[in-house]
């Protein structure tokens, strides 16, 4: 998807919460469950966004925030704000598992709820990618 000149699809995306667990459309459809193919789950995790930033002056930053609805205000974050290099093939990584310190320091994973992974936990709009400088009309900090 572009986000080239705010109009496209990808500019809507970025406006928006995305979902790091969804309903696998390839489990649910597939005519392999017939087959006796039993699979090993049904939903899929978002962990990889690749992205290709636009040439200078346009300059993109990150601070991929992820948010649990389970646990009022528990997110995860990537630390501090990174400028993405300008004309650049990127690719931003997010943890295969989340977790919670619980009592004698013991890491509880947070699961998502089977019944409806889409409204687990989200990518918080506006934290994988936003603008923070350019030149001429381009937006600045869009998040």
């Amino acid at each position: 998807m572009s986000v080239s000149e705010g109009s496209s699809d990808g500019h809507t995306l970025l406006g928006l919460n995305l979902p790091i667990y969804m309903n696998c459309p390839y489990c649910r459809d597939s005519d392999s469950k017939q087959d006796g193919v039993v699979f090993a789950g049904c939903v899929s995790q978002l962990q990889w966004i690749f992205l290709v930033t636009p040439p200078f002056p346009l300059v993109l930053a990150s601070r991929a925030v992820v948010e649990f609805q389970a646990k009022a205000g528990m997110e995860f974050q990537s630390g501090s704000e990174v400028a993405l290099p300008p004309d650049s093939f990127l690719s931003l990584r997010l943890p295969f598992v989340y977790y919670m310190d619980g009592q004698n320091g013991v890491r509880t994973p947070l699961f998502c709820n089977k019944e409806n992974p889409e409204r687990t936990a989200w990518l918080h709009k506006c934290s994988a990618i936003y603008v923070i400088s350019g030149g001429g009309n381009a937006l600045v900090r869009a998040g």
